[in-house]
């Protein structure tokens, strides 16, 4: 099945482009900038002007049969929004303009027009303070109005909503709508799930209870007709909205983005080469990239890892990890839902991108590809550019001042509550993978390899965490204080800090006294 849906608009322009069927749309490259494992997002320029394309890589029967159910046809996730895009426009919500959406071979495609004068919601609540009560009372509106529309729309995350002001007026724009539907009237249950949804993945620190007030009166007071009252609807968002805080997901939507923007990366090879726009020009690349990094060797050992020290140009050594992987049984059970079975380096580079996003200092991703030599067989690789003049933190902590001692601990502490927050822990990790550069003094992480994907919250995290690098590090007893310290961002000790920094101090105090009972014995 191979069609293209194109906007009446511009149906010349792409004509001219030679943009006419789904292919010359899935073949347009670009810069991406998110996306999951079956699709990501690639920003393009078509006519000069920005777009973005969102391209499925497979359209999967599940979501085909899921749509089906839902009254959209047997048709895909860039189809299904393409269509809904195209009635919120004639509706007057704030969405992308959809250019032209379609399907072929399995793949499908949707490209949108990209909005400008606008940025992301939580940007704007972090830059803009003064203006957030405004801003609430004018999205509780926008929102009422919406969903008088009909609109349903399941995943309002506060990183889908984009904000600007212009001298008419308040505008808003919302994204990703694949999972969206209009209805003819829409239920106070799904009033009140997409509110809780916006309202959990917000900081306290972006909006506080006096804006989420405003925003939610405002909103209530634009609805034609109330079944129920405005308090009791208030209590009921409040609770879903902390039931939804629970899941990690909603967790890392609600922290203040500290970077601007996403790392970009670029499709080479056929999309079997991913590399960052700086490796790209320092390497020059145009089709491919080096032999070493696309093409597996001839005869290779059923499964193997090779990790391989690249010179660079900068003399700093890059380290590129290889594997060779023949997984025939995993590869029979997940066949029927993906393409190819994931390789540990896709989840490497997914930890580096959004450990980037979180502020954290770790090796900088280059390069990542794959090739499948057989459907159950996959070559893959990783390149990743250490931090240049990090030294490990022990020697480093023995090597200065104690008052340097005590702020690089604190740094350290800092730095794990980053990791946390980020979703992960560092149970696994090694004492030499934290490092200090000199000249800046910050702590950094030289390798990623110890760090697990978590669902559990930072508070339950604290404690086996803090023990455990600081059993591994060696450190006093004065030392896991500050480390503990610059974990919680406190100068002082509350009761409950108190208790937790006797049990980290509780492991060296018992091993001294074993060390004294062999030296009696």
């Amino acid at each position: 099945m191979s069609f293209v849906e194109v906007h009446p608009e511009y149906r010349d322009a792409l004509a001219r482009l030679g943009l006419t069927a789904a292919a010359d749309f899935l073949r347009l490259q670009g810069t991406i900038q998110g996306g999951h494992p079956d699709r990501h997002v690639v920003q393009v320029t078509v006519g000069g002007d920005p777009c973005f394309l969102k391209k499925e890589h497979r359209v999967s029967w599940r979501d085909r049969l899921a749509h089906w159910w839902r009254g959209f046809g047997w048709i895909s996730k860039s189809t299904r929004e393409g269509r809904l895009l195209r009635r919120l426009e004639a509706a007057g919500i704030g969405c992308p303009r959809a250019l032209a959406h379609g399907e072929a071979d399995g793949r499908a495609f949707l490209l949108m027009r990209a909005e400008s004068g606008v940025v992301e919601l939580r940007t704007y609540l972090h830059e803009h303070p003064l203006e957030r009560m405004a801003l609430a009372e004018a999205l509780g509106r926008e929102l009422a109005r919406m969903h008088a529309a009909g609109f349903q729309h399941r995943d309002l995350y506060s990183k889908h909503v984009l904000v600007g002001r212009s001298e008419q007026g308040w505008r808003f724009c919302f994204l990703d709508w694949q999972r969206g539907r209009q209805r003819r009237r829409v239920s106070w249950l799904v009033h009140l799930r997409d509110l809780a949804t916006l309202d959990a993945t917000l900081a306290p620190s972006m909006a506080g209870r006096r804006e989420r007030l405003i925003c939610w009166r405002a909103y209530l007071a634009a609805q034609a007709r109330l079944v129920v009252r405005p308090n009791k609807l208030i209590c009921m968002l409040c609770r879903l909205s902390a039931r939804l805080q629970r899941k990690r997901r909603i967790r890392e939507l609600r922290q203040v983005p500290l970077t601007p923007g996403r790392q970009g990366l670029i499709w080479l090879d056929g999309e079997a080469l991913v590399v960052t726009p700086r490796f790209q020009e320092q390497m020059a690349l145009t089709r491919s990239g080096p032999v070493w990094l696309t093409m597996p060797e001839p005869a290779t050992p059923r499964n193997r890892v090779e990790c391989i020290d690249v010179p660079a140009a900068d003399h700093v050594p890059w380290k590129l990890v290889r594997r060779w992987a023949s997984r025939p049984w995993r590869w029979l059970v997940l066949w029927w839902r993906r393409p190819l079975f994931p390789a540990p380096e896709f989840e490497q580079a997914a930890t580096i991108i959004r450990l980037e996003r979180y502020g954290i200092e770790a090796p900088r991703l280059l390069a990542l590809g794959h090739r499948t030599l057989r459907p159950w067989q996959k070559y893959s690789f990783l390149l990743t550019e250490p931090p240049v003049g990090a030294v490990a933190l022990r020697a480093y902590l023995a090597a200065v001042a104690l008052p340097e001692r005590r702020r690089v601990l604190r740094e350290a502490g800092r730095l794990l509550r980053c990791v946390h927050e980020a979703g992960y822990r560092c149970s696994g990790a090694r004492c030499d993978a934290w490092a200090v550069r000199p000249e800046t003094g910050a702590v950094v992480l030289t390798s990623i390899d110890g760090l697990q994907r978590t669902s559990i919250s930072p508070e339950r995290l604290a404690r086996r965490d803090l023990t455990k690098l600081g059993s591994v590090a060696n450190l006093s007893a004065a030392d896991k204080l500050r480390f503990f310290l610059g974990y919680h961002a406190s100068e002082s000790l509350t009761r409950p800090m108190h208790q937790l920094a006797r049990r980290l101090a509780a492991g060296r105090r018992q091993r001294h006294a074993a060390i004294r009972e062999r030296r009696v014995a």
